[in-house]
């Protein structure tokens, strides 16, 4: 007997030590018949056989104990009532003795055989554990018979052994299901619908009840009962599984009950049982039906909400709308809403049907005001008089009408002029707020317009004041209102005016200049104010000046000056007119400050000192840090300058920053040398005394001459040699020398072996070590340094002459055969090649003679070097001889002769096999080939040879060469192997084997059939026919095996034939009986062929599955909550049973620490659903419906699902605001409190929802919802609040207790306002107040942690601060004194806090506290001082102190700076200082200025300024009068006479100048010009009365007065113009200025770079202001030269062709327009006042111009169409030359002295043109020179100061004229077509192109002056504006650039 038993879950493990108690799978019965006895095995070892043993009732057949029986038979009989006692007979400790093992197969082939396929062990003891494997018993049919075999094995003397025998045994199945009686439900009642209603997503509690009367079978027990509970309305299922104990019995039936939550919806039940013995289920057949239909949920009223006012007397009711969940049957459903006040005059009730959106709303109308209303929402469905609703809470709510405030009246007087504030009356009612938090503020209206926009609106005003401070305004007229704005709306005031005059622009110093060192003394200077207001009695027009915020002068003037302090100092300035001031000017600040020199380092601290004994070049110089820097004015620089001076006299500095006092230094050479140190600070500097001390510079030694043996010579001795050399220079060792030699000797010059030293400079040895060249060498030292070594080199040679040696052939040998293509002939290389005395460096050479036999011929040469080896070509077969020759140019020596043979063979052919290839042999072996081919042979051996290799086999064997088979015979192959082969041919080295092939040899045997037993499945007619082909010695030698499948219906006689290579088909067959049979095929002929089985009936009876159930309720997965309900559906079909069986359900349910228990058994007429008891605890459950048709079943898929029983949330407390609190609150208030744990949430969402409840009267009413605990309020009153929590999840609530609170809304004071010193401020006194206004708000306190309100004013700098604290009862401006304040940059900052401690602070304000320079005082001459000598005047003035210098407040890029000013009186503007600079010098050091001459009898001025930073320091003006004693001090050159009188030059003719120094022709030109004169003379007939005209106006030229010099200052600069800025532009002005500053001064490799980004950008129309603003700008910063040949350059570069290079008003031309005018107006007046001079007496004449010849009216003329009648035009042309003569001879002389600047502008130009135009350089010159320079200052003399005045229109036109004729001389260009009446001009530009060629020729080759040039100083009011002039384009660009970028991302 054979018991199938499996583990729950878990595979079957080996061994009877498991004491595990199995589970019974089911109700599988099995039993095993013993069909035969089991014959032991034959070999002894199974002594200790196990056997396996049967059991019958309790007697045991086989075994005692733990002892096994010898030898024993298994006996198996053991009948069905028996079997589940089994277990209990099994005794533990059953164990396998030895190694034995006993193998127990089932298999579903029922295959025996261990190694079968397929074979599966039904169970297993011992090893191996591969094998310990279970059967399922779902696969055996039930009611089936299997046939199945036992086989034992036993293992001894290390093998096994089996028996022989298969007992076979039937294995039987059956179950208990047509035993038990299906579950009858009892509650509810079948066929009836019981209905439950519960709220939305809440569960109806069910109770169900069902009998079930037990069968008398006592194998088929209960196992458990599933209650399945079906939705009718969707695919919901609940299966609920019962235990099999019942609540109640009577006589006949046990009753079972159970209670389960289920969810809305339409539910069927049934009830099945499973069976403890086997997987059946039986269902019940009836089913009862529930309907759980849900109410509508809660409306949520929304707005208006709880206890709110509503302003709106016709206010929308909104509320969330309410779900109305399931109806059994369908149902109306509506809202109705309820609104009454509650003095009863209003009520509604009204019917809104459900909108279908998420809220749902409904309009009221015309509400009476004032009211108080409740209102509520119910929800309802019905249907014939049933229903069910649900109503929301009732909300309160009033009514409110708002209104606004009351007219405010303006105060102040309507048309007032300058207020400072603005006033207005309260309005006298704010209006009806509504319980509205009250908002009370003025809006301020301040416009220049009559009306208002939201631009003109001011700050806010709170209502505690009704006065408005006005900001800063511009000077206009203005129009106010003010706007009280209240809750309930805005009412406006009606509209004033009022008037500011305007303020001062304040001009100079700029904004953040800075004095540095240039004195205390300052000049302040503002714009005239041009608007003065409306006054109403005499006009007073006033300035008052503020400095540092005091009120220092009131002026009618627009400048002052005075002396002040140092620091940092604001200034402003206010107009008065008599009633108002103005408004203050913008603020300016400077700053003055004077430096002080740092402190030396001691010279004892200074290393080397005065004659340092060390001399030696590599020193380090060291000395002690200042601890002391000096005043620096803000500066932070600490820098030392080492100074080294050289014996040549060349200085090198070092600069060292501190703390570092040291360097290190190379000295170069020998000499004394000096050193010094300079301190920097940044301003100032000290130097100390220079130390000089001696240094020597070792020299190395040099100049050695080798002599002897000579560079090449040779030498033939016998060893011994001497050598001889000198030296010339031992250097400098810079101690006592120790002169010594160095003597080298080596094979190579890399190699030289130091031999030895000496002193003497020569050397000898007495061996020379080797023959052939030797290198020697000799080096000297000076003790101190040695020479490098000088090598020359010699050959040795201690020689006789001899022959080389015979060389010793060695390949190929004699009589050799040499059968390759190519022959190598080899020898030994020789050692001793001889001696050739007289040509020691004859090459060596081997000669190689090759030839036929006994004719050998010189074949080639080879180099001694070379390899003992050559390679011939291919030589012809036959025989050869060779022997090698060796020469060293004085002896051959001649090896042996040795002869070769030369054949070439052929190899032989590849044998080529025939068979086998992949071939199977079934008897004899026969392998064959092609014959091979040998070829030609040159005496070479051939062989054949044949090699099998395969199995065991390993078989070589030679044979004939001329084989072409082999034939095997005999058992030399073993069954079915496979092996490979080949031939190989072997002839002299060649190898030719075959290609490698393979063959099999087979035995083949017939192979047997066996049948299996057919297996046949009931459910769809499947039958697997299975068979063996079990002879192990079977064998098909390689062919396809395949078996036919014979198949005969025992009905109808038909076949079916199937041809298959596999042992099993699948069929499916219909219901039958049939025979078969299995042939076997190998394919094989003869003694091989087929076999067939026996013939086998098998009957095939179909039966069908039911469908299993298609829906279960709950679905997997799902979370269920009470009542649940388990609901199938029904099956689709019951299927087809052969046996014939009622059919039932069966509900499993495994779950609640049941286990699967069959809970309910129904029949297919009960409902399929089941109610799962309400005992049943929370936690997860499996369920699933078995349908049973009586033979087969079909179960649904196990479907999990998860009880629930939800819970509300956890209790919580509030926690901020705590109850009954009064605190100060933010207006944020937050309100929070605890978590409230979730409780279990079920299938609901797992979410908190929070809802507050607040308001001022309790109880609180809702507020809002949050799932937060914690919230934020905002914007709420003062007042008692109340409030709570409710805490809901989706199931239930929990509500929190009430509390209070007080809001109290706490706010911070408003900022004292900073008043003095602001930031960019500067205070130039040490010693000041920190000023600042009181705050008119402290703010609200809540609670007051402070005794008072405060101030904290904190004032320093990052290294220290001070903190002062100013009691908050302070008011109006509060002063804080400070004192002795350092001369930096401070910072200080007010906080203001209250009482409550909440503080403000204001924004820090950074000023200065700074020293303005000090004026000195002027010396000589004194003031008045009279006849003063007129030449080699000196200016002098005291020194400047670094005290009188200051500290600038605001650094510049220019050092303190001393300006002279002289003028002459007559040149004073209305103030009477001057303005001209005649001196500057950016040293503070210098006292007084160069020697100059003056003109005589002048009365001058002078001043002397310091300008230090951005401030000025002036000395007083003082007068004096230059006037010569004699004529004795005039000299005229010898060119003219003094006149006493007047004391000035009479010039001879041809002389000019105020000296007589200037000749005014040259001898070349004057030749032509008469010559012209006579011609022109002779033409219109008046020779006498010209030349009379001519020589009178050389002698009024020659006798001209010395004219005053014009005022060169007002003449070099023009005013550059400041585009005007918007209010948010000048805020970027002192940004960009300090940009334009850095890049002015920017040293880089683009200095330029944002001057031409500029000029690239710029207007066309803006671009001539914005090259002058350049120009000065680079000029002060002393760039202005190399800024126009910047431009210069960049236009030649840029210019494609030379014809318009520059032509057009470029920027390089514009640059040079304005820098030519700054540096060399002087020149072209020095050079050409003197042709104007006529001109400007002409004009002061009134001649009488009838008859008479004017120069220079109309007699220029050539056009003939503007001649005149009685003009000649000859005439005219002469006087024209004239004129022009003179211009070109006075310009071409004037080169010497035409300033350097524009001499280097001509180099720039003349070489940019030559490199890019070659040829056109003068033509360029001429369009700069003479187009912008001359002809400029000739046609507009007057700018240049050539005239006092504009010449008439007339005098205009013929200055033209020469400009026209010049302009052509300087093009180099004749006149044409285009103007015929120029062209009698053309003889005269020729003669003159030569001169102005030499004129440019002697610019260019002057050089540069050595002299330091003077530095350009532009005047402040240009360069001011030129730097304002740059700022403000600069921030113009950006904003268009801005512009620009904004328009294109649109």
């Amino acid at each position: 007997m054979m018991l199938l038993m499996k583990m729950s879950g878990r595979s079957w493990v080996h061994g009877w030590r498991r004491t595990r108690v199995f589970t019974v799978i089911g109700a599988l019965l099995a039993i095993c018949t013993l069909r035969g006895a089991v014959s032991a095995p034959t070999a002894a070892c199974c002594v200790n056989d196990v056997t396996l043993c049967g059991v019958k009732g309790s007697t045991t057949t086989c075994y005692s104990d733990t002892k096994f029986v010898s030898n024993a038979k298994p006996q198996f009989v053991v009948q069905r009532d028996y079997w589940y006692n089994l277990n209990s007979t099994l005794k533990s400790g059953i164990s396998i003795s030895g190694s034995d093992r006993v193998y127990y197969y089932h298999t579903a082939n029922c295959a025996f055989t261990e190694q079968a396929e397929g074979a599966k062990p039904f169970m297993a003891w011992g090893d191996p554990p591969s094998k310990y494997w279970t059967v399922n018993p779902e696969t055996i049919p039930y009611n089936t018979i299997q046939l199945c075999g036992i086989r034992i094995a036993c293992y001894d003397n290390n093998q096994w052994t089996y028996s022989s025998d298969f007992n076979f045994t039937y294995i039987a199945t059956w179950t208990c299901s047509s035993y038990i009686e299906a579950p009858k439900i009892t509650i509810p009642t079948a066929g009836t619908i019981s209905t439950y209603n519960v709220p939305i997503g809440s569960q109806a509690s069910v109770s169900l009840e069902w009998s079930w009367a037990s069968t008398d079978k006592v194998t088929c027990v209960c196992k458990s009962f599933n209650v399945t509970l079906s939705s009718l309305t969707d695919a919901r299922s609940i299966i609920t599984s019962a235990t099999c104990t019942p609540q109640r019995n009577d006589s006949a039936k046990s009753y079972f009950t159970l209670t389960r939550n289920v969810p809305s919806g339409f539910w069927r039940m049934n009830v099945s049982m499973s069976n403890a013995r086997d997987p059946s289920i039986v269902r019940s057949i009836e089913y009862s039906r529930v309907c759980v239909q849900e109410t509508p949920t809660t409306p949520k009223l929304i707005s208006p909400q709880n206890n709110s006012v509503v302003l709106d007397l016709s206010p929308q009711l909104i509320w969330n709308s309410s779900s109305f969940g399931f109806s059994c049957v369908t149902m109306d459903t509506a809202y109705t809403v309820s609104i009454e006040s509650l003095d009863g005059s209003y009520s509604v009730q009204t019917s809104q049907s459900p909108s279908g959106v998420a809220t749902v709303t409904w309009q009221a109308t015309d509400l009476p005001g004032d009211t108080m209303f409740k209102w509520k929402i119910t929800a309802t469905k019905s249907k014939s008089g049933e229903s069910l609703s649900a109503t929301s809470e009732t909300f309160y709510f009033s009514t409110c009408v708002l209104t606004g405030p009351t007219t405010p009246t303006l105060g102040t007087e309507n048309y007032i002029l300058n207020p400072t504030k603005l006033a207005w009356q309260a309005p006298s009612s704010w209006g009806e707020v509504c319980s509205l938090p009250t908002i009370s503020l003025y809006d301020v209206y301040v416009s220049v317009l009559s009306w208002f926009d939201l631009s003109s609106k001011m700050t806010p005003v709170p209502i505690v004041t009704t006065e408005f401070l006005l900001p800063f305004l511009e000077d206009n007229d203005y129009f106010w209102k003010v706007v009280a704005v209240g809750t309930g709306g805005n009412t406006s005031s009606a509209t004033y005016q009022f008037t500011k005059p305007y303020a001062p622009a304040l001009y100079s110093p700029a904004n953040a200049t800075r004095f540095i060192n240039s004195g205390l003394f300052v000049t302040l200077e503002w714009m005239k104010v041009t608007n003065w207001g409306t006054v109403c009695r005499t006009n007073i027009s006033t300035y008052d000046l503020l400095l540092d915020d005091v009120s220092i002068l009131n002026t009618t003037s627009k400048t002052t000056s005075f002396t002040t302090t140092q620091g940092y100092h604001k200034w402003t300035v206010m107009a008065y007119n008599g009633h108002f001031f103005s408004e203050t000017s913008a603020e300016f600040y400077f700053y003055i400050c004077e430096s002080t020199a740092p402190q030396l380092p001691s010279l004892s601290s200074m290393h080397p000192q005065e004659n340092d004994t060390d001399n030696t070049f590599r020193r380090t110089f060291s000395w002690s840090d200042v601890s002391d820097w000096g005043n620096s004015c803000e500066m932070t620089t600490k820098q030392y300058s080492v100074s080294v001076r050289d014996p040549t006299g060349t200085i090198t500095h070092v600069f060292v920053e501190s703390p570092t006092a040291s360097t290190y230094m190379v000295l170069p050479l020998t000499g004394r040398y000096s050193w010094w140190i300079t301190a920097f600070n940044g301003l100032s500097n000290a130097t100390t005394s220079v130390l000089s001390w001696d240094v020597c510079v070792p020299v190395a030694p040099s100049g050695i001459v080798l002599v002897s043996p000579i560079l090449g010579s040779v030498i033939y001795t016998t060893g011994r040699i001497e050598f001889y050399w000198n030296i010339s220079d031992w250097g400098v060792p810079c101690q006592t020398p120790e002169k010594t030699f160095f003597f080298y000797l080596g094979s190579s010059s890399t190699s030289l072996t130091l031999l030895g030293t000496t002193t003497s400079s020569n050397w000898t040895i007495l061996f020379c070590p080797v023959n052939g060249t030797l290198y020697w060498g000799v080096a000297s030292s000076n003790g101190v340094l040695n020479s490098t070594i000088f090598i020359s080199s010699f050959i040795f040679n201690e020689c006789t002459n001899s022959g080389p040696d015979t060389v010793t052939l060695k390949n190929p040998t004699i009589n050799t055969t040499v059968t390759t293509n190519v022959t190598t002939l080899y020898w030994n290389p020789i050692i001793n090649f001889g001696t050739n005395c007289g040509n020691l460096s004859y090459p060596h050479e081997y000669r190689v003679f090759l030839g036929r036999l006994n004719n050998a011929t010189e074949f080639c040469r080879l180099s001694s070097s070379s390899d003992t080896r050559i390679t011939t070509p291919v030589l012809p077969e036959g025989w050869w001889s060779w022997y090698i020759a060796v020469y060293n140019g004085f002896q051959q020596s001649i090896s042996s002769a040795w002869q070769f043979f030369v054949c070439y063979p052929v190899p032989p052919g590849t044998p080529i096999l025939s068979t086998p290839s992949n071939y199977f042999f079934i008897s004899s072996v026969v392998l064959d080939w092609s014959a091979v081919n040998w070829g030609k042979s040159c005496g070479e051996s051939e062989s054949l040879s044949l090699a099998v290799v395969g199995g065991t086999l390993d078989f070589s064997t030679s044979i004939p060469i001329t084989s072409s088979e082999y034939v095997f015979t005999g058992d030399f192959f073993g069954n079915y192997q496979k092996y490979t082969w080949k031939v190989t041919a072997t002839k002299g080295g060649h190898v030719v084997s075959s290609e490698t092939r393979n063959f099999t040899v087979c035995l083949p045997h017939a192979a047997t059939v066996t049948l299996n037993p057919p297996k046949t499945d009931f459910y769809n007619g499947t039958v697997v026919l299975s068979w063996d082909a079990t002879d192990p010695t079977a064998n098909s030698c390689g062919r396809s095996i395949y078996y036919i499948l014979y198949i005969r219906s025992a009905a109808d006689s038909s076949e079916l034939w199937i041809n298959t290579t596999e042992t099993k088909r699948t069929l499916i067959l219909s219901e039958a009986k049939f025979n078969w049979n299995v042939k076997a095929y190998n394919g094989l002929e003869g003694p091989w062929g087929d076999n067939s089985s026996t013939v086998s009936p098998f009957l095939i009876c179909i039966s069908v599955r039911p469908s299993p159930a298609s829906y279960l309720s709950p679905t997997n997965g799902s979370i269920t909550v009470e009542p649940i309900w388990l609901v199938w559906s029904s099956t689709v079909s019951l299927g087809k049973a052969c046996t014939g069986t009622s059919p039932v359900t069966y509900l499993f349910v495994n779950g609640g620490g049941f286990g699967e228990q069959l809970v309910a058994t129904k029949l297919f007429s009960d409902a399929p659903q089941w109610y799962l008891p309400a005992y049943y605890p929370s936690g997860i459950y499996y369920w699933r419906v078995v349908f049973f048709n009586g033979e087969a079943n079909s179960s649904s898929n196990p479907q999990m699902f998860s009880k629930c029983v939800p819970e509300a949330p956890g209790t919580f407390s509030l926690l901020t605001p705590a109850n009954n609190t009064i605190t100060p609150l933010s207006p944020n208030q937050i309100l929070s409190w605890s978590s409230s744990s979730i409780g279990e949430s079920c299938t609901r969402s797992q979410t908190m929802t929070y809802s507050i409840y607040l308001s001022r009267s309790n109880p609180p009413a809702f507020f809002t919802s949050t799932d937060s605990i914690s919230f934020a309020l905002s914007d709420w009153t003062f007042a008692v609040w109340y409030w709570k929590v409710i805490a809901q999840n989706s199931w239930y609530s929990t509500e929190s207790s009430v509390a209070a609170f007080r809001i109290c809304v706490s706010s911070p004071p408003t900022s004292a306002e900073m008043v003095s010193p602001l930031t960019a401020q500067y205070i130039d006194s040490p010693n000041f107040d920190l000023k600042f206004l009181a705050t008119s708000n402290w703010g609200i306190a809540c609670l007051s942690s402070l005794p008072q309100n405060y101030y904290s004013v904190s004032f320093g700098r990052a290294e220290q601060f001070q903190t002062f604290t100013i009691p908050g009862n302070s008011t109006g401006l509060i002063t804080v004194p400070v004192y002795n304040v350092s001369q930096q940059q401070w910072s200080w900052q007010i906080t203001t806090c209250n009482l409550e401690g909440k503080c403000i602070s204001s924004m820090k304000s950074f000023f200065k506290v700074c020293q303005r320079p000090a004026a000195t005082t002027l010396l000589y001459p004194l003031d008045n001082t009279s006849a003063l000598l007129n030449t080699g005047v000196k200016l002098q003035w005291a020194p400047f102190t670094s005290e009188m210098v200051g500290s600038p407040c605001a650094d510049t890029l220019t050092p303190p700076t001393i300006f002279v000013y002289m003028e002459s009186i007559d040149s004073l503007g209305q103030d009477g200082i001057p303005y001209s600079v005649v001196f500057s010098a950016q040293s503070t050091a210098a006292t007084e200025t160069a020697e100059m001459d003056l003109p005589l009898n002048t009365t001058f001025c002078w001043r002397v300024a310091l300008l230090s930073g951005y401030d000025t320091a002036s000395s007083d003006t003082f007068f004096f009068t230059t006037r010569a004693r004699d004529c004795t001090s005039v000299d005229c050159n010898g060119h003219g006479t003094c006149i006493d009188s007047t004391l000035e030059c009479s010039c001879y003719y041809g002389w000019n100048g105020p000296f007589c120094t200037d000749h005014s022709s040259s001898e070349g030109t004057h030749g032509k010009s008469v010559n012209a004169i006579a011609v022109g003379v002779g033409v219109s007939g008046g020779a006498v009365c010209l030349i009379a005209l001519l020589v009178g106006m050389a002698l009024l030229a020659g006798r001209r007065r010395r004219e005053k010099l014009p005022d060169f200052t007002s003449l070099k600069f023009t005013k550059v113009d400041v585009p005007p800025l918007n209010e948010a532009e000048q805020v970027l002005l002192a940004e960009k200025t300090n940009e334009v500053l850095a890049f002015l001064s920017d040293a880089g490799t683009s200095p330029f770079a944002p001057a031409d980004a500029l000029l690239q950008q710029i207007e066309i129309t803006e671009s001539e202001n914005i090259c002058k603003s350049l120009v000065y700008a680079y000029t002060q910063a002393g760039k202005g030269l190399d800024f126009v040949c910047h431009l210069v350059m960049k236009e030649v570069e840029s210019c494609d062709k030379d014809i318009g290079l520059f032509r057009n008003n470029s920027n390089a031309t514009k640059a040079f327009k304005f820098y030519s005018k700054i540096v060399g107006i002087e020149y072209m007046y020095r050079t050409l006042a003197v042709l104007f001079y006529e001109l400007k007496k002409k004009q002061a004449e009134e001649t009488d111009k009838a008859g008479s010849i004017e120069l220079f009216e109309t007699h220029l003329e050539l056009d003939p169409e503007k001649l005149g009648d009685t003009s000649d035009e000859n005439l005219n042309t002469l006087l024209l030359q004239l004129m022009c003569q003179k211009f070109v001879t006075q310009i071409s002389k004037s080169a010497p002295h035409l300033p350097d600047d524009l001499k280097a502008i001509c180099r720039v130009i003349h070489s940019s043109v030559a490199e890019k135009f070659p040829g056109r350089e003068n033509v360029a010159l001429g369009a700069f020179l003479f187009l912008r320079f001359f002809n400029t200052a000739i046609a507009m003399p007057e700018v240049f100061g050539l005239l006092p005045e504009s010449p008439s229109s007339e005098f205009r036109h013929e200055l033209t004229m020469v400009c026209k004729v010049l302009q052509g001389l300087a093009n180099q260009v004749l006149f044409g077509n285009k103007e015929e009446f120029m062209v009698p001009l053309n003889g005269f530009l020729e003669d003159n192109f030569g001169v102005i060629n030499r004129f440019y020729a002697n610019i260019l080759k002057d050089t540069p002056s050595t002299a330091a040039p003077t530095p350009v100083v532009i005047p402040s009011q240009y360069y001011e504006s030129a730097i304002a002039c740059i700022a403000t384009q600069l921030i113009i660009q950006e904003g268009l650039q801005k512009q620009k970028q904004k328009k294109h991302k649109q």
